[in-house]
């Protein structure tokens, strides 16, 4: 599991696919909270209603995953009215086609809480920085061990 999360960490997506954690319940049961969805950037822009969709939204430009309510077209421009499976109203405002980031395609159940904590500090020390320290340590072993055998010959 551990190695199946290192290589979705730092495997080089296309730069239409991103991957994001879900936060907050808004989208359950659809998207549980802590869930990691993968999302992609529609070359096209052809998001319908029903699709779910990640957003920027507001002056901190923060990520929210929801699902297209409505297609509004005002002033020649398209709009789209989102709305959390699990809220009881839409989104006060309104998303632009530049807004979204992309359509999820798919999701994968508790791991976006792993990824999220991995973008920590503390994240990095236990997945990154650890098993580098333990993998470094076993290989110094190795030489030793190498060396001391290589000495033993000698005599």
């Amino acid at each position: 599991i551990i190695i199946l999360f290192l290589g979705i960490l730092f495997f080089p997506f296309p730069q239409r696919l991103k991957l994001y954690s879900v936060v907050s319940g808004s989208m359950e049961p659809t998207l549980e909270k802590g869930a990691l969805v993968v999302v992609v950037k529609d070359p096209h822009n052809d998001y319908q209603v029903g699709d779910i969709v990640t957003i920027k939204r507001g002056s901190e430009r923060k990520t929210i995953t929801h699902r297209i309510n409505k297609k509004i077209e005002k002033e020649k421009k398209i709009f789209f009215e989102t709305k959390g499976d699990a809220n009881d109203s839409p989104d006060l405002e309104l998303a632009t086609e530049e807004d979204i980031i992309g359509k999820v395609v798919f999701s994968i159940p508790f791991l976006g809480g792993i990824f999220s904590f991995a973008k920590t500090r503390n994240g990095f020390i236990l997945f990154i920085l650890i098993p580098a320290i333990l993998v470094i340590t076993n290989e110094l072993l190795v030489l030793r061990n190498h060396i001391a055998h290589l000495r033993k010959k000698k005599e």
